[in-house]
């Protein structure tokens, strides 16, 4: 078996699931991370068009990589509870769908407050998401955020998954986001190492940019070495953030420009790059 699975946030094509589906056969690719889907965020949509969605995918020959849920992208002084009940119904989605990931944030913090201000709050928010998913085959995978969040930084991603101490709760890394935030992402992935579960692909060249994969800051080549050496599976989920669409006007607030072409030509442009990537990688 492969060490690793091509997956995509197909929004970034087009909000509906049939399009998505139609723009990742010409891609190549047939595992989607459920984020966008009919007009709606995947935190919205009822039990009853989970399972006409997954129905229409599994016809297709699609399966679903991860639910890339929103949980935890709020104010660290906003109420946590309508964030968990979110979170035990994405849950309720996400065995619908056959996947047992299911991504979470930490909070996004004031500007001027150093994040061990909120530190105590965090660990609660965080412990909270955990005990709704507990009893379940749900895997909580918490992704760093360019934004201001306490998960900003490789430490704090690791200080909370190691403070929760659970093996429901692991981590996504996303090397762009720490290009972006201003990190080094070999450094960020030898930090996080022991708890990656997921990976997401997209690059930067700094502060309000993000590239193609091979054309910004992070160190493709070397991680996915790495990586490999883990002999463990991954999936390798593309999130090329290179398109103007819908789906990143709902859930993104960073300010990079979006380069001309179709979203599906973005989304493929990214692709290719990446599988040239890809290919110096595996010249071991």
């Amino acid at each position: 078996m492969n060490w690793y699975t091509y997956a995509g946030f197909a929004d970034e094509i087009d909000m509906d699931i049939r399009a998505q589906i139609d723009g990742f056969k010409e891609i190549g690719m047939r595992y989607i991370e459920l984020r966008g889907v009919n007009g709606k965020n995947i935190s919205e949509i009822s039990v009853e068009e989970a399972r006409e969605i997954k129905k229409l995918m599994e016809n297709e020959g699609f399966g679903v990589s991860a639910i890339g849920s929103p949980v935890g992208k709020t104010e660290v002084s906003a109420p946590n509870t309508p964030e968990v009940e979110k979170l035990r119904h994405i849950i309720r989605l996400a065995e619908i769908f056959e996947t047992r990931y299911v991504r979470v944030f930490s909070p996004f913090l004031p500007e001027e407050d150093a994040p061990e201000k909120h530190r105590d709050t965090v660990m609660r928010r965080m412990q909270e998401y955990v005990d709704a998913a507990r009893g379940t085959n749900v895997l909580l995978l918490h992704e760093n955020e360019g934004g201001y969040i306490y998960g900003q930084t490789p430490e704090n991603c690791r200080d909370i998954v190691e403070t929760i101490g659970s093996a429901q709760l692991k981590v996504i890394f996303d090397p762009g986001n720490f290009v972006y935030a201003g990190f080094d992402a070999l450094e960020a992935y030898h930090i996080l190492k022991p708890y990656i579960e997921h990976v997401h692909i997209k690059d930067s060249a700094g502060k309000d940019s993000v590239v193609p994969a091979g054309n910004g800051k992070v160190q493709y080549v070397e991680i996915l070495r790495e990586l490999k050496k883990l002999d463990r599976h991954f999936f390798l989920t593309h999130e090329p953030h290179l398109a103007d669409c819908a789906a990143l006007a709902a859930v993104d607030n960073n300010s990079f420009e979006k380069m001309e072409g179709t979203p599906t030509e973005l989304f493929r442009l990214a692709y290719k790059n990446f599988e040239k990537i890809m290919c110096r990688a595996e010249a071991l």
